[in-house]
């Protein structure tokens, strides 16, 4: 289960990133943002940015049509559900929906992956401890539940 958390958080981060990298993170702030300055706070080395920056480019429409393709299948679950399908077809639905939801958590694995042999030890502590004040920050904050 932790893996899951911190993959999610890594998927979140990695694909937050380029639309932070464009200038749409915190207000004021222009290129970077959040993500930015996340990354400024671990200290990356030139070589690791670049292996971060490299990884992003060849990852980057990936993660894309899966959630497209999540979006679109809830919607027929729930449109099957109102309308009375049969058993089967909601089971058919049901199965394409965790072949879809295992794809994307192999993905955040993949790149969980990436990030343990991209950081150093204690990159990876600091990147931990800031993911710990982050969740405790989102309870508080109130804005939604979390399921963590």
């Amino acid at each position: 289960m932790k893996i899951l958390k911190l993959s999610a958080l890594i998927m979140a981060m990695l694909l937050t990133s380029s639309a932070m990298a464009r200038g749409h993170g915190e207000k004021g702030k222009g290129r970077g943002g959040k993500f930015a300055k996340f990354l400024k706070e671990l200290n990356l080395t030139k070589e690791q940015l670049e292996k971060l920056k490299a990884h992003r480019k060849a990852n980057k429409e990936k993660g894309k049509p899966d959630r497209g393709q999540m979006r679109t299948l809830r919607e027929e679950m729930s449109k099957a559900f109102v309308n009375g399908a049969t058993d089967a077809e909601m089971r058919a639905l049901n199965e394409k929906i965790n072949k879809v939801k295992e794809e994307m958590n192999q993905k955040r694995l993949d790149k969980m992956i990436f990030f343990k042999n991209l950081l150093t030890k204690e990159q990876r502590e600091k990147f931990m401890e800031k993911r710990k004040a982050r969740k405790g920050r989102r309870k508080k904050g109130g804005k939604g539940p979390s399921f963590d």
